[in-house]
């Protein structure tokens, strides 16, 4: 899970910048399997890199200052070449997204833990609550892949959006830049993420059929037993950007985006199905606390 926060209070100059802190924590099991981590890849680094597209992906990184905090706990028989492969790739993630580290500390559990804190400054971060009625809701890519990537095996383009996800930090800057009025990343689903956007004035519509569902993706769901919807909706994990914008601003995003809804004074947060019909959505996400 993820915490991101941001506050006015240090003056460089003639430019007040606002601290922001974003925090994580991964556990094994729950939030990864260690037969399926690449310890010392750029874009899969024991999923400590994921975390950082939550503050880094909807804040100007040229207008920042941004470093990391890591903390590890492992168990008592873990493998030091292991554990140094760790660290690579928390060293590797920090140079593919031009992050310094500046301190980590280690401790002992039953499973493997990993948690960062980044710290930054920036000017006028792009928060979560703050779209209009009638902006489009847009995301930068499909949804769903990781989800279903997670209870398939081999190499497909299911299971490598779940171990090799990559922080859409480019397109975060350009959204801001662009006039987004809003945005988070797909953390824990696309459902959580609307009611965490929320306030009590607005409410969204979403539209099955803008999702780009594929009709291969329907069918593994099935074949698994899995509703599709419930991996688009509820489950999470493709970090990909969900953000709202004006329709007249549109044209100015240099990216593959998809358009899924727009924001509504419903104070309600709904889906219109293929059939027509309008359902509310439910708030679940994904479960941090499932033993």
């Amino acid at each position: 899970t993820g915490y991101t926060s941001s506050s006015e209070d240090d003056t460089y100059g003639d430019r007040t910048l606002n601290s922001v802190i974003s925090l994580t924590a991964s556990a094994e099991e729950l939030n990864f399997y260690l037969k399926y981590v690449v310890c010392d890849s750029e874009s899969e680094v024991c999923d400590l890199d994921n975390h950082l597209e939550n503050m880094m992906g909807v804040i100007n990184k040229e207008d920042m200052d941004t470093s990391l905090k890591s903390s590890i706990a492992l168990p008592k028989d873990f493998e030091v070449d292991d554990f140094k492969q760790i660290i690579k790739g928390v060293l590797k993630a920090c140079e593919y997204y031009g992050i310094c580290l500046i301190g980590r500390d280690t401790n002992e559990a039953s499973e493997i833990i990993i948690s960062g804190t980044a710290l930054g400054l920036c000017d006028n971060p792009l928060m979560k609550n703050t779209s209009e009625k009638g902006d489009l809701v847009v995301l930068t890519g499909k949804i769903g892949l990781a989800a279903l990537g997670f209870n398939l095996e081999n190499d497909n383009i299911y299971t490598k959006k779940a171990l090799e996800p990559i922080a859409k930090i480019k397109e975060g800057i350009n959204i801001k830049n662009s006039g987004g009025t809003s945005a988070t990343d797909i953390t824990d689903g696309l459902a959580s993420e609307l009611y965490e956007m929320k306030r009590e004035d607005i409410g969204f519509m979403i539209y099955e059929d803008k999702l780009d569902i594929s009709g291969e993706f329907k069918s593994l769901a099935a074949e698994l037993n899995l509703n599709y919807l419930d991996l688009l909706l509820h489950v999470g994990e493709d970090f990909e950007l969900v953000f709202t914008i004006n329709k007249k601003n549109l044209h100015k995003l240099n990216f593959k985006y998809l358009v899924i809804g727009e924001v509504t004074d419903s104070k309600k947060v709904e889906i219109r199905l293929s059939d027509s019909t309008v359902r509310q959505i439910s708030s679940r996400g994904y479960d941090h606390y499932v033993s």
